[in-house]
């Protein structure tokens, strides 16, 4: 199997699978996360349905999300085996926890931003929409992504409401995408954005991939 990591601090497995789209979504996320204000923001804490779109006219993947404080936690279906997976993003450290729940292991990662040599966000906007009941901006995102492999542009559309934190809309040029769905407010716990007490920190990134698919 493929590393976990197909490019640092970026994304898991391989570029098919639907692990490495949430991955390029939330690579995304964590530079809007941590490159865009948001003074006029109003839902400081919420919770919500994100609908991941891996490909066009294919069934979406559903997962939940909650935010608050600026950070971010994702709960979504395992990429193999059973059960689910857990990413919790804490911009303001620059790091990530990816946890596994069935088998109380995680692994952490930083987050890239322009600073860190990650990807390279130019901006284009190209009116107004309402998207779920909120009003948004569109957007036109290219991205230049640094790998082994090369550099490559990846344009972006987005949707993004004053009031949220996290876009309501992202759709890739591949037909792939999301969108956020029964937006509610919501006061979170500080444990949500925590690592759970017993956890244990996986050995390496290869192990924590793997802890996914084994008994």
């Amino acid at each position: 199997m493929q590393p976990p990591w197909n490019r640092p601090a970026v994304g898991f497995a391989p570029k098919t699978s639907p692990a490495t789209e949430i991955a390029r979504l939330l690579a995304l996320l964590s530079v809007l996360l941590w490159s865009a204000a948001a003074p006029a923001q109003k839902l400081e804490q919420f919770a919500a349905t994100r609908l991941i779109f891996l490909e066009p006219g294919k069934a979406a993947q559903e997962e939940r999300l909650f935010f608050g404080g600026g950070k971010l936690r994702v709960e979504t279906a395992a990429p193999v085996g059973k059960g689910v997976m857990v990413w919790i993003f804490l911009p303001d450290l620059r790091k990530q926890w990816l946890l596994n729940p069935q088998k109380q292991l995680y692994g952490e990662l930083p987050i890239e931003g322009e600073e860190g040599g990650g990807p390279i966000v130019r901006e284009r906007e190209l009116g107004k929409e309402t998207v779920a009941g909120f009003e948004c901006v569109k957007t036109e995102l290219l991205t230049t992504l640094e790998s082994s492999e090369g550099t490559r542009a990846v344009k972006t559309l987005v949707w993004r409401s004053e009031r949220l934190a996290l876009p309501l809309r992202t759709l890739e040029q591949d037909g792939s995408g999301s969108e956020l769905r029964a937006v509610v407010e919501r006061q979170h716990p500080p444990a949500l954005f925590e690592i759970p007490p017993g956890y244990r920190q996986a050995p390496d990134h290869f192990a924590l991939w793997e802890s996914f698919s084994t008994p």
